[in-house]
Protein backbone atom coordinates (compact mmCIF):
# COMPACT_ATOMS: atom_id res chain seq x y z
CA UNK A 1 0.00 0.00 0.00
CA UNK A 2 1.49 3.33 -0.57
CA UNK A 3 0.46 6.30 1.75
CA UNK A 4 -1.01 9.68 0.42
CA UNK A 5 1.77 11.69 0.52
CA UNK A 6 4.08 9.41 -1.87
CA UNK A 7 1.53 8.87 -4.21
CA UNK A 8 1.96 12.05 -6.56
CA UNK A 9 6.12 11.49 -6.69
CA UNK A 10 4.94 8.10 -7.96
CA UNK A 11 2.72 9.30 -10.54
CA UNK A 12 4.86 11.22 -12.01
CA UNK A 13 7.79 8.57 -12.37
CA UNK A 14 5.30 6.44 -14.00
CA UNK A 15 4.58 9.42 -15.96
CA UNK A 16 7.62 10.39 -17.00
CA UNK A 17 9.31 6.31 -17.18
CA UNK A 18 6.17 6.38 -19.69
CA UNK A 19 7.78 9.37 -21.84
CA UNK A 20 10.58 7.43 -21.79
CA UNK A 21 9.74 4.25 -23.25
CA UNK A 22 7.50 6.24 -25.84
CA UNK A 23 11.14 8.14 -26.73
CA UNK A 24 12.66 5.25 -26.98
CA UNK A 25 10.44 4.39 -29.86
CA UNK A 26 11.35 7.88 -31.39
CA UNK A 27 8.24 8.95 -31.19
CA UNK A 28 6.96 12.84 -29.18
CA UNK A 29 3.62 12.93 -28.15
CA UNK A 30 3.61 16.85 -29.06
CA UNK A 31 0.27 17.44 -26.54
CA UNK A 32 1.06 16.04 -23.43
CA UNK A 33 -1.39 17.61 -20.77
CA UNK A 34 -3.40 15.96 -18.21
CA UNK A 35 -6.18 15.25 -20.53
CA UNK A 36 -4.04 12.91 -21.89
CA UNK A 37 -3.28 11.06 -18.97
CA UNK A 38 -5.94 8.40 -17.91
CA UNK A 39 -5.37 6.23 -15.14
CA UNK A 40 -6.23 2.49 -15.49
CA UNK A 41 -5.84 -0.05 -12.55
CA UNK A 42 -3.19 -2.73 -12.29
CA UNK A 43 -3.11 -5.06 -9.62
CA UNK A 44 -5.38 -2.46 -7.81
CA UNK A 45 -2.80 0.50 -8.19
CA UNK A 46 -3.66 3.22 -10.26
CA UNK A 47 -1.05 3.40 -13.39
CA UNK A 48 -0.84 6.39 -15.40
CA UNK A 49 -1.65 5.53 -19.21
CA UNK A 50 -0.57 8.35 -22.04
CA UNK A 51 -3.24 8.53 -24.66
CA UNK A 52 -4.10 10.71 -27.94
CA UNK A 53 -1.23 10.34 -29.79
CA UNK A 54 -3.30 12.89 -33.08
CA UNK A 55 -0.55 15.02 -32.87
CA UNK A 56 2.63 12.79 -32.67
CA UNK A 57 5.54 12.02 -34.97
CA UNK A 58 7.90 9.63 -35.54
CA UNK A 59 11.47 10.99 -35.57
CA UNK A 60 15.22 9.76 -36.55
CA UNK A 61 17.43 9.15 -33.97
CA UNK A 62 19.34 12.24 -34.74
CA UNK A 63 15.87 14.21 -33.44
CA UNK A 64 17.49 13.55 -29.87
CA UNK A 65 17.26 17.42 -28.78
CA UNK A 66 13.72 17.41 -29.76
CA UNK A 67 12.63 14.45 -27.23
CA UNK A 68 14.89 15.76 -24.43
CA UNK A 69 12.82 19.18 -25.26
CA UNK A 70 9.21 16.94 -24.52
CA UNK A 71 10.89 15.18 -21.62
CA UNK A 72 11.97 18.39 -20.04
CA UNK A 73 8.75 20.42 -20.58
CA UNK A 74 7.09 17.70 -18.91
CA UNK A 75 9.06 17.43 -15.96
CA UNK A 76 9.16 21.19 -15.26
CA UNK A 77 5.39 20.51 -15.41
CA UNK A 78 5.35 17.95 -12.83
CA UNK A 79 7.46 19.58 -10.48
CA UNK A 80 5.65 22.40 -11.02
CA UNK A 81 1.84 20.51 -10.26
CA UNK A 82 1.26 19.27 -13.31
CA UNK A 83 -1.13 16.60 -11.80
Amino acid sequence: SVDRENVGPLMNTAILTALAAIHSKQVIHNDLARRNIVFALKQSTPSPQIIDFGQSEIVSSTSTVLLEEEYESVRKQLCGGFI
